[in-house]
């Protein structure tokens, strides 16, 4: 989530709401961080991911651009299921396949790039960690 506005008290409920964009999309709505009796339903976090499907870490956002590129001058790196990566930015669309990609750091290699969060079947390649 993107936060939009808030958070702000529910004057009627006493819930704590915050209008959020869902990342990647252009739907907005309201969530409800923390009840009237303080039960929390959201806390932030997602800074780091989990590789759960072999992938790899491309330069740029645009996939086929570097596809491109890594013909002539770079191979991407290769993640293995199990790699701890931090989350950069992003989640963002990329344009021709319409696919959320979002920028990492990889932990074992130090190296910066994008990566595909679920494969256009919906085969996810990263989980969020806590």
């Amino acid at each position: 989530l993107e936060l939009v506005e808030g958070p702000r008290r529910d004057a009627d409920s006493g819930a704590l709401r915050i209008q959020a964009k869902l990342a990647g999309t252009d739907s907005v709505g309201w969530a409800t961080l923390e009840g009237s009796k303080g039960t929390k339903f959201l806390q932030e976090g997602g800074h780091k991911l989990k590789v759960v499907r072999e992938t790899i870490l491309t330069h740029g956002l645009e996939i086929e651009a570097d596809a491109e590129a890594s013909k002539l001058d770079h191979q991407p790196l290769k993640l293995k299921v199990g790699e701890i990566l931090e989350l950069l930015a992003g989640p963002r669309k990329e344009e021709k396949s319409s696919l959320l990609r979002v920028k990492v750091k990889s932990k074992s290699e130090g190296k910066i790039g994008w990566i595909t969060c679920k494969s256009s079947e919906g085969a996810r390649f990263v989980s969020v960690l806590a």
